[in-house]
């Protein structure tokens, strides 16, 4: 068997691992047993169809074992944390981390001298420096358990909110927080910047695109977004970030630089972007793609789609096993990917008699073989069935790539002179302005959206979808044998 298959099968073991790590627990004896029978029964049959399988068993143990461990570690510390709010201490003291911007207040991930990771929601207050010694009187514990999702998808114990004062007491010297503290800055400087050459709503929307930033849009144009089935473009994606990746390969193709050199230019790049949009699960899935094809490239390798996929699924999932529960974004980001590797290549050969219509084609069934997968968690988890959503996307989505292209390019001339960056971002405002326009008009079609208030329709209805997409896929995979 082709290493590359034996590689798919061990992601395939250790990512069903996470999954199930995530809801059960089983005794680390028993895990034991499984792990020495898994290593018995590869050792003895190699590397065949039964080997395999034993590796499988050995990769999703150990998925299985690390997600337990990731489980029991936050329950830890937001005992600890929850024991902290309840005996009331006069202050905390705490280094700043992170640092975003939300619409009417900051947010910062803090660390304490204990070691737990907090998030600090701060108003009305000058910005605080990652890196910063804090001391936070008298601090306001949230203790709503209904917040815990977002807090175990972002990795910390709990919330401290809105404190009168933050006092700096001084700074600690890492490299990793200036570090942080300068692409911050930098990104902060992108977006007012974006600001000054587009109006509003058009510059919170390319801020969307480019940085991932969602604070500026009006919550009318939100809902819009999800009537339509269109709210992945508001916030980076892995589409956004394909279409960047792209757009630097040309340009490194066209100034021929060696293969060496260009690799290592494409792969800070993806880097620097990735954590310059705040490492969303699909910005850093598609970062991981889009490393392992400049890699391919530079290697001269064949590229697999599903091999990558696996791969950024298992480190990622590795880093933070808690996301594959908590965090819909990635779940959603690997489903669309997925349907867009398995289901789009049977959809194209199905229909490659029918005429392409500069490209529309395949927009038409990209976007179909994208939906089908992630349409049984849409309607689980918000229970809004967009009735619109494909014609939406065609008419949306060929333009974002100019969208990001001019919104770019505007704001980073904006840096030198304003006007200059207003004039270029010209066609950037009037392509968004068209996609607003065409939001709205199929959001205001009657019925663009269907609600579904029960949690059981809810699941009815999602199973029935997930079980017709798999039928699809193994319909049209049956045929393409056939033929």
């Amino acid at each position: 068997m082709h290493p590359s298959r034996i590689f798919f099968y061990a992601c395939i073991g250790f990512i069903a691992g996470i999954a199930a790590g995530n809801f059960f627990a089983l005794s680390d004896w028993l895990l034991i047993c499984l792990c020495i029978v898994g290593l018995m029964v590869l050792a003895w049959h190699g590397f065949n169809t039964v080997g395999i399988s034993a590796l499988a068993l050995v990769a999703l143990v150990a998925g299985l074992a690390i997600a337990v461990d990731e489980r029991t570690a936050w329950d830890r510390a937001r005992a600890f944390f929850l024991a902290k709010a309840l005996a009331e201490p006069d202050a905390i003291i705490a280094v700043v981390t992170r640092r975003a911007y939300l619409k009417n207040s900051t947010y910062y991930r803090i660390k304490t001298d204990e070691g737990t990771t907090l998030a600090l929601l701060i108003a009305n207050q000058k910005p605080l420096h990652i890196g910063s010694i804090i001391r936070i009187a008298s601090p306001i514990f949230d203790t709503d358990s209904k917040s815990e999702p977002f807090l175990k998808r972002d990795g910390v114990a709990g919330t401290i909110l809105f404190p009168d004062t933050a006092e700096t007491m001084g700074r600690e010297q890492a490299l990793r927080h200036a570090f942080w503290e300068n692409l911050a800055l930098a990104r902060e400087s992108f977006e007012r910047h974006l600001a000054l050459v587009l109006p509003e709503p058009h510059a919170s929307l390319a801020a969307g695109l480019l940085t991932g930033a969602r604070t500026g849009l009006p919550q009318n144009l939100k809902d819009d977004f999800t009537r339509t089935g269109l709210a992945h473009i508001v916030a980076v994606s892995g589409y956004n970030i394909s279409i960047l990746i792209v757009a630097v390969s040309t340009i490194i193709g066209a100034v021929a630089l060696s293969r060496g050199a260009a690799f290592w230019v494409g792969a800070v790049f993806i880097a620097l972007f990735a954590i310059f949009t705040g490492a969303a699960a699909s910005v850093v899935r598609a970062s991981v793609m889009g490393f392992l094809v400049i890699l391919a490239q530079k290697e001269s390798r064949m590229y697999s789609g599903r091999v990558a996929l696996a791969f950024a699924g298992t480190a990622m999932l590795a880093a933070n096993p808690l996301v594959l529960r908590y965090d819909l974004g990635f779940t959603l980001s690997f489903l669309a990917t997925t349907g867009l590797l398995m289901l789009y290549p049977l959809l194209a050969e199905r229909f490659a008699h029918l005429p392409k219509f500069l490209d529309g084609k395949d927009l038409v069934l990209q976007t179909i073989s994208a939906q089908l997968l992630v349409l049984p968690v849409i309607i689980i988890a918000f229970g809004n069935i967009s009735t619109v959503f494909l014609a939406a996307n065609i008419a949306v989505l060929p333009f974002i790539p100019s969208a990001m292209f001019f919104s770019f390019f505007g704001a980073m001339a904006g840096l030198a002179h304003i006007g200059i960056g207003r004039i270029i971002a010209l066609p950037a405002y009037a392509i968004i302005s068209y996609q607003i326009s065409a939001i709205k008009f199929f959001s205001a079609i009657p019925s663009a959206a269907v609600s579904l208030p029960s949690s059981a329709l809810r699941w009815g209805l999602g199973s029935i979808a997930a079980a017709f997409a798999i039928w699809i896929y193994y319909k049209l995979k049956d045929n393409s044998i056939k033929s």
